[in-house]
């Protein structure tokens, strides 16, 4: 199954034949079976090999018209595919992609929607060459989601929150667990930026479970100090299970939490990468170059060459070169 997949299941209340599912990231919209996402998925891909030559021209011009017949439903599936589209050469697919989402996101009333797609567009993309077409949608969900804001104001009604209540017969957190059976990557990073408490901690352990360091990484970076505590303690355990050439590499992770994390985790481990950790006393973060002096403080059996807390970029530079100067004095 693929990142954006739709969450493929049932609601726990009654309904008559004509409901659907609500999509719990995206109230508006109605959760897809299996052969849905399938046959979405397969219209994207076909549009995507029309607009890179790969599909002769009848069946390019098919997959075209089908491409543009979908309809809101098919958003997740579309931020999937402009983010698969978006790392490679080819400039098409991902612009058009892209204008088929802005559409969708100029006509919605569905401000969690706004939020999901403003979080994921873009996720996994490395390639630099689209990097416009992502912070234009961006900032249109932005703009829509706070002309929606204003006009529920200006009305009067403030948005609540949508809440289906669980069956009588229905043990703690079913609908949470049940969800979390066909929860995809993308659905995880939405919750871990949102959720508290016990369910943020019962989504955390899932994710780490499947292997999904930067749900874990999202969560350690919350503002809120219980949530970061959270995110922070699943994403400490999660690293203990890399290998010390992943741990060497995640320094140079994007996420200064990762880079942090990864710190920590080589001085617990007592692995010996004291060029790295020098290195990493000149990041911008204050969470990561502390965590890499402590490492280093560690390693040199409590000799201590800096930084001291609040240095400044020059003191830092300073501790920088003395610990250059012990290491290569130890012969390391």
């Amino acid at each position: 199954m693929t990142i954006l997949s739709f969450i493929a299941c049932t609601l726990a209340l009654a309904q008559t034949p004509t409901e659907r599912a609500r999509h719990p990231l995206a109230p508006s919209l109605p959760i897809l079976t299996e052969a849905e996402i399938a046959r979405y998925e397969a219209v994207v891909e076909r549009f995507i090999q029309y607009d890179i030559g790969k599909l002769p021209k009848a069946q390019g011009e098919k997959a075209k018209a089908d491409f543009m017949r979908l309809g809101p439903d098919a958003i997740f599936v579309l931020v999937e595919g402009l983010n698969r589209a978006a790392n490679m050469e080819h400039s098409c697919p991902a612009v058009v992609i892209g204008k088929k989402i802005a559409s969708i996101i100029r006509t919605t009333d569905d401000v969690a929607l706004l939020s999901f797609i403003k979080d994921t567009v873009g996720s996994g993309v490395k390639a630099r060459r689209h990097m416009g077409v992502i912070k234009d949608l961006q900032v249109t969900c932005i703009l829509r989601k706070g002309y929606l804001q204003q006009q529920r104001l200006a009305a009067g009604n403030a948005p609540r929150p949508v809440v289906s209540p669980p069956r009588p017969d229905a043990p703690p957190n079913a609908s949470l667990n049940s969800s979390f059976a066909k929860f995809t990557p993308a659905d995880f990073l939405a919750a871990a930026k949102d959720a508290q408490g016990p369910k943020l901690k019962s989504i955390l352990a899932e994710a780490d479970k499947r292997k999904l360091f930067d749900v874990l990484v999202i969560a350690a970076a919350r503002p809120e100090t219980e949530a970061k505590e959270i995110g922070e303690s699943f994403l400490d355990k999660h690293l203990e299970q890399k290998t010390g050439r992943q741990l060497k590499d995640l320094l140079k992770h994007a996420k200064p939490e990762a880079r942090a994390g990864a710190a920590k985790a080589i001085a617990k481990r007592g692995l010996h990468y004291e060029k790295e950790l020098i290195g990493a006393l000149a990041d911008d973060y204050v969470i990561v170059h502390e965590a890499a002096h402590r490492a280093l403080v560690q390693f040199a059996n409590g000799k201590d060459f800096g930084p001291t807390a609040g240095a400044t970029p020059s003191e830092r530079v300073e501790a920088v070169r003395r610990w250059r100067a012990w290491l290569a004095a130890s012969g390391n």
